[in-house]
């Protein structure tokens, strides 16, 4: 019995250096730690407040400086001053921006390009509430728990392509007979020796590591060759029962954050983002050797969401098409290749698209 007892402890201290040396290892090449969110408001993740956070990747790094809401943000005054225009812009990592400095961000230099207007009515200030992996449910609760307090003039609720299939797959999204979502109580913390593993593991840049590249094997077709990518699948021209009623959902819960944008007195528009991979041909080319020879219509997602958008009477504005028009004027790809998200370019490109949508449709004041 005392020797399975020390074999046991002999295999679990070698697991327990092996883990401390990769941890170390990461570390020491620049990964950011998972220890980057808190809880906050109604349980809601945020990005810790008040904190410079080194986050690299292997084809960029940069230092993400958070405000005291938790975002990656400038400070913003939780009472907005006389004279001030104030837009929430809501989103999931390409609203969180973690790979661009702040003054990069789409939300900040569209702040810029409104308050470079003259005349101008108003002072502009475009708040960013952008936190990854979430789709539009969670958007309406981040608007409720953090947003709405600002008194935003107008909502930009931003889309991403995965939006649909996270919502799909929120358990805790329900809605009554009125099709009005039904809200889950607020997430509680756990304590004990349960939030001490659940601290121990968030703080982890091994585990978060290998989670993402498990992720990672799971969604990649060409390892999976039996079972196509949810990237692929959004886009064929006849979808199956998940992701027919994924889009049902999808309508209902953008009905609902407009309801929910109008009762605080804001305004809603939806703006839909963009892959590099459906504006660059370079990247086409290689996406197109994991759809196993399926047709694919590229634009389907943004052709549903202006069905809806114009059945529910809110503004809509699709990136995609003109990330690509712009593609074909200028060189050089508006994303990381190794992250997926927006570079410098890409934040410009989508601030330059939404300033120009912005004065069109007469919806910021002036």
């Amino acid at each position: 019995m005392k020797s399975i007892i020390s074999r046991i402890s002999i295999v679990l201290f070698g697991f327990f250096l092996a883990f401390i040396m990769g941890e170390a290892a990461l570390r020491w090449l620049g990964y950011a730690a998972s220890d980057i969110y808190t809880q906050g408001h109604g349980g809601l993740l945020i990005l810790n407040p008040n904190k410079n956070i080194h986050i690299r990747g292997s084809c960029f790094q940069n230092d993400v400086k958070t405000n005291s809401y938790g975002f990656h943000s400038r400070e913003y005054l939780l009472e907005k001053p006389e004279g001030v225009f104030r837009i929430a812009f809501i989103g999931d990592s390409y609203m969180e921006a973690m790979q661009v400095k702040q003054d990069k961000t789409v939300a900040s230099l569209l702040e810029q390009k409104l308050n470079s207007l003259n005349p101008r009515s108003y002072e502009y200030e475009v708040i960013p509430f952008g936190i990854s992996s979430h789709g539009t449910y969670k958007s309406i609760l981040y608007f409720e728990k953090y947003a709405v307090k600002f008194k935003p003039d107008l909502i930009i609720a931003a889309f991403s392509l995965n939006d649909a299939q996270d919502d799909a797959l929120e358990f805790d999204v329900s809605f009554d007979q009125d099709d009005k979502v039904i809200k889950k109580a607020d997430i509680k913390p756990s304590g004990g020796i349960l939030k001490s593993v659940k601290k121990i593991l968030r703080k982890s840049v091994l585990i978060t590591t290998l989670r993402k590249s498990y992720l990672t094997v799971l969604s990649n077709p060409e390892k999976n060759s039996d079972k196509l990518s949810a990237e692929v699948e959004i886009l064929l021209p006849e979808y199956n029962n998940f992701w027919r009623d994924a889009w049902i959902r999808q309508e209902k819960l953008l009905k609902n954050f407009k309801e929910e944008a109008t009762k605080n007195n804001s305004n809603f528009m939806l703006v839909s983002l963009t892959d590099g991979y459906r504006v660059h041909k370079d990247l086409l080319e290689k996406f197109k050797a994991t759809t196993q020879g399926n047709s694919i219509d590229l634009d389907k997602p943004e052709k549903l969401l202006s069905s809806i958008a114009q059945k529910n009477s809110f503004p809509y504005l699709a990136l995609t098409p003109l990330f690509r028009e712009r593609a074909q004027k200028e060189q050089g790809n508006t994303i990381w290749p190794c992250d997926g998200h927006w570079n410098e370019k890409g934040h410009e490109w989508a601030a330059d698209a939404l300033f120009d949508y912005l004065i069109a449709q007469k919806l910021i004041g002036n």
